[in-house]
């Protein structure tokens, strides 16, 4: 039962970050700097369009946080459970059922706002939730991967590395709400999923091996770590 509340708590710990990342996000769109000609020029109609790229915020933030989250759990909590006497058995199944439940609440998150909505944002959007939801394992999988060499091999190289990709994230996410070919880049790559099967099943195939590769790791170095406070 503390396992259990102890990882309920830090999944909505991040579920929350996640979601106040995304509101920053649209706040930065909708009132700071200039905001593109495709959002509309009534109130109204910017409302709907920020509420309608709501959803991709959501995903950035959340595959940014997921990524982020993995290599902290392999720094502070799993030692830390493992100074309380909590079982490597139990700490590793936690850390992979958190962080798969963390990414499908982004994805309900997000089916439930563009399903309440018609434009072409949403549309192009809910065609894009499976294969999403394949990018979001993917970046759990590659924090994993990291937190795996964090564990073994030190931090200073990999944190350096991972602030860039943090940093790189949160300034595609900026630049995206800007572009004039956002729009239209969302409806291409709708297109290639509707269209091509591939593209989906190369997503969440490749989501599904990266996240294995990680699970390997991650068990071979849970099984060697030293416990800590």
């Amino acid at each position: 039962m503390k396992n259990l509340k102890f990882w309920g708590k830090t999944w909505l710990m991040e579920l929350g970050m996640i979601v106040v990342v995304t509101l920053l996000l649209m706040l930065f769109i909708g009132i700071g700097g200039r905001e593109p000609d495709w959002m509309g020029s009534g109130t109204a109609a910017k409302a709907e369009m920020l509420l309608s790229l709501s959803p991709w915020y959501l995903l950035i933030a959340g595959a940014l946080i997921a990524f982020m989250s993995m290599i902290g759990c392999f720094m502070t909590y799993l030692p830390a459970l493992l100074a309380v006497n909590c079982t490597r058995r139990n700490a590793f199944w936690s850390l992979l059922l958190m962080h798969l439940a963390l990414i499908g609440a982004v994805e309900i998150l997000c089916w439930i706002i563009w399903g309440r909505l018609d434009n072409d944002i949403a549309l192009s959007g809910r065609e894009l939730l499976l294969p999403a939801f394949g990018w979001l394992v993917a970046a759990v999988a590659v924090g994993g991967i990291m937190g795996c060499a964090v564990a073994r091999w030190g931090k200073t190289g990999i944190m350096a590395a991972a602030g860039g990709l943090f940093g790189g994230g949160m300034g595609l996410g900026f630049y995206s709400g800007y572009s004039e070919g956002f729009r239209e880049l969302l409806s291409n790559m709708a297109g290639a999923a509707t269209k091509e099967n591939l593209f989906v099943g190369v997503s969440l195939g490749g989501g599904a091996a990266l996240f294995l590769l990680m699970a390997l790791l991650a068990a071979a170095v849970i099984r060697k770590m030293e416990a800590r406070l």
